[in-house]
């Protein structure tokens, strides 16, 4: 089902099975770490995700640089994302791992992040996806992978 009506019905039955609704479009959606994170959805298509922040010192670790799990956060969201984008109505995903890699330390400094998440296999059960971590000069700041378990929605 499409549409607003599809959309609510989906609703609808995700609040009876105590699931999460499913999105029809592969934003992140309204929670407290995409406040506090402030992601914003940028441009993607099926199988890719873009998003896009701006961090703080309110992200730094006591170092003095911002804290690895705000990089896992903007990197598991893109994955994830992608992955939803070719999801059919009624499948739902969850990360299964998440393997980073830090490049560079990001720090008030560098200004606006990006991460670009995309799917690069997708099976029945399971979904691998990448995503990448750009500063605004194009230069990788982080890489991770993230293999995500496929399940069905149960329906009302």
């Amino acid at each position: 089902m499409g549409g607003p009506e599809g959309l609510r019905s989906r609703r609808r039955a995700a609040e009876r099975s105590r699931l999460p609704p499913q999105r029809d479009q592969w934003t992140p959606a309204r929670t407290a770490h995409r406040r506090d994170t402030r992601l914003h959805p940028g441009t993607g298509g099926v199988g890719q995700c873009r998003l896009r922040t701006r961090t703080g010192e309110e992200h730094y670790n006591p170092i003095g640089s911002v804290h690895g799990g705000v990089y896992a956060t903007l990197l598991d969201s893109a994955a994830g994302c992608a992955v939803q984008s070719v999801l059919p109505a009624g499948m739902g995903y969850t990360s299964l791992d998440l393997n980073l890699k830090f490049l560079r330390p990001i720090t008030v400094d560098t200004g606006k992040v990006r991460a670009v998440g995309s799917v690069l296999n997708q099976g029945r059960r399971t979904a691998l996806a990448q995503a990448e971590l750009f500063d605004s000069n194009d230069r990788l700041l982080a890489h991770a992978t993230s293999s995500c378990m496929l399940f069905p929605v149960p329906a009302a």
